[in-house]
């Protein structure tokens, strides 16, 4: 598989089950950073795609801030080969220098999360999803794109432990899943009692294939508040068409076009 090539990056995917494809990169485009974020979580990072693209984003808001620290991006992923081409991928982004740090996990998800001693400002996530569907007899690949090693409850409930006060989930997942997603994190709060942190939903948008069908994919950030956050039931809501009249969509362009070549 050639490498895939970004405006200030290169991916070598050669080892990777999944390549570099359209959520990954949406995702990354479009979760909230803020220039105070000192940790930063990526679950299942694959080649390392969206945690270069968050090293870029947060160089390019002006991080480090004087008198902030450094950030650093901790990209966690099971899959040994994977993760040898994310290593790759991490020490050759020249222009990042010192400014964020990019550091590989490779380790299970759940294993990590035990280990871990940091609080996160940001966890975000294209994590695999289809469940109880014909599995791809290549097992890595199998591995990379059901969720019978990370289903939703593993997530949740460490993403739970690992979020700082404030900070923020991130995912991308097909729209049935989805609303599963929400009907978890809407039950955790339902029986959280007053004062209790919980994932409050803040953000969410639609993602089309093309702008006259119906959504494929849904892009999803919670908070991590107390329940009576006065942002709790407060969602904002958008659509981003890929495609529009067969053209890249402008609002697919604007949200890409630190990365792609030809934005």
């Amino acid at each position: 598989m050639a490498d895939f090539r970004f405006k200030k990056f290169v991916i070598r995917q050669d080892n990777c089950a999944m390549k570099v494809n359209t959520d990954g990169v949406l995702l990354a485009a479009w979760m909230e950073l803020r220039p105070t974020d000192r940790y930063m979580l990526e679950i299942g990072t694959g080649s390392g795609v969206m945690a270069i693209m968050a090293a870029q984003r947060m160089v390019e808001m002006g991080h480090p801030v004087p008198g902030l620290p450094v950030t650093e991006i901790d990209a966690v992923e099971i899959d040994n080969f994977a993760a040898m081409d994310a290593e790759y991928n991490f020490k050759n982004v020249e222009w990042l220098g010192e400014r964020v740090k990019l550091n590989l996990v490779n380790l299970p998800f759940e294993v990590y999360a035990q280990e871990c001693g940091r609080k996160y400002d940001l966890i975000f996530s294209n994590p695999p999803y289809f469940s109880n569907s014909l599995k791809n007899p290549d097992q890595r690949k199998s591995l990379a794109r059901h969720n019978d090693t990370l289903a939703q409850s593993v997530i949740i409930r460490n993403v739970l432990n690992l979020l700082a006060p404030g900070g923020r989930l991130a995912m991308i997942l097909p729209v049935g899943e989805a609303a599963d997603f929400k009907r978890k994190t809407d039950f955790l709060y339902g029986a959280a009692k007053k004062g209790e942190r919980v994932l409050v939903q803040t953000r969410e948008a639609l993602v089309k294939t093309n702008s006259n069908k119906a959504a494929k994919r849904v892009l999803l950030e919670f908070g991590y508040f107390d329940k009576s956050s006065p942002v709790s039931g407060v969602v904002e809501k958008s659509v981003v068409p890929v495609m529009e009249e067969c053209k890249y969509s402008d609002v697919y362009r604007e949200l890409t076009k630190a990365f792609y070549i030809n934005f």
